[in-house]
């Protein structure tokens, strides 16, 4: 079955291709247009003394793939690649991640599979058949496609990462932990290793969430994702002039960010009880991000509480307007209008 599965997949390919003699691929190359591109022109003219090689088709496909984002021209290099060579492993890892660009996901693990039957201890291939099986929530293949990398390589830090996202979206929290945990015993500077402790010890409310997400930051000093987490941690905490602190250094890095400005105006409205302090903060989040109904809510409410009624009607009715189907704007609404 796995041989007319990988001959349906592979004939689509090479159906055109295999038509062509070398005389042919050779005048093909040499139509293509290279322009001032220096790599480009070096790949037709190696190509052009040594039209056979399949390497050199499969090297100027991962640099159409990898640097000009052309995956059709890639692929028409891959199918003068396998013209020459169907035996070489590594040609199906790259076939493989041309076609997850194109979103064909069953194709990618056909693909996959084939060149691990060609070569067992591929560890590029299993990873990425391990995280193809993740993306699609397969999660005992993604964790068996994991485990084939560390019969390998027992120290593979991307296998544990993998693991571990696995068992975070089955919600095994101690076995995910653990993963992650032995990502940075192996590599202690796998920054999303440490991202993913901190979200977790967040969830449980376990101070060493912020050792975590400070280690992320020692390694990516600007990292909102870092500095948002450890504010939510904060705030959730009750430590909420921290919190402020931390949200305001994230808009230093980047002063459009929504959910600081809208996380300050909720501590200033239900903290602090600031309804003036909340309403520029949920103004500032209109401001950049004007589509934002829940933050027209927000405010509105701040101006309810104000009693300004006319300003609070307004934004009720633009949160409406913005999403009609939003059930706190239209509650709100017709209880401002009963009184």
């Amino acid at each position: 079955m796995k041989h007319y599965l990988f001959s349906f997949l592979f004939i689509g390919l090479i159906l055109f291709a295999c038509k062509m003699d070398n005389k042919q691929i050779l005048i093909d190359q040499n139509l293509i247009e290279a322009g001032s591109d220096s790599v480009l022109l070096s790949f037709n003219e190696r190509i052009r003394n040594n039209p056979n090689n399949p390497d050199i088709y499969h090297e100027r496909a991962l640099y159409y793939f990898e640097h000009k984002n052309d995956v059709e021209q890639a692929f028409a290099d891959m199918r003068r690649v396998f013209t020459l060579d169907t035996t070489n492993s590594k040609y199906f890892v790259t076939l493989a991640d041309l076609y997850l660009a194109k979103g064909m996901s069953g194709n990618v693990k056909a693909s996959l599979k084939k060149a691990i039957e060609l070569d067992s201890k591929n560890i590029s291939a299993y990873t990425k058949l391990a995280e193809l099986n993740l993306y699609i929530k397969d999660y005992n293949a993604c964790l068996q496609a994991a485990n084939d990398v560390l019969k390998i390589d027992v120290y593979n830090p991307r296998a544990y990462f993998i693991k571990g996202m696995a068992f975070k979206e089955l919600g095994d929290t101690a076995k995910a932990i653990s993963s992650f945990q032995t990502v940075v015993e192996q590599d202690p500077e796998y920054y999303n290793a440490y991202i993913q402790l901190g979200l977790l010890f967040s969830a449980i409310k376990n101070p060493l969430a912020i050792d975590y997400l400070n280690n992320a930051l020692n390694l990516q000093p600007q990292s909102i994702e870092a500095y948002y987490a450890i504010a939510m941690f904060l705030q959730e905490s009750g430590n909420i002039n921290k919190a402020i602190d931390t949200y305001n250094t994230i808009l230093k890095i980047d002063s459009t960010y929504n959910d600081a400005h809208f996380n300050l105006g909720y501590i200033a409205m239900v903290m602090q009880n600031d309804m003036a302090k909340a309403i520029k903060h949920f103004t500032d989040n209109i401001r950049f991000h004007p589509n934002n109904y829940e933050a027209y809510y927000m405010r509105g409410l701040c101006y309810e509480r104000l009693k300004d009624k006319t300003a609070a009607e307004r934004d009720y009715r633009e949160a409406l307007r913005l999403y009609p189907q939003y059930d706190n704007a239209a509650i709100a609404l017709g209880n401002l209008i009963d009184k």
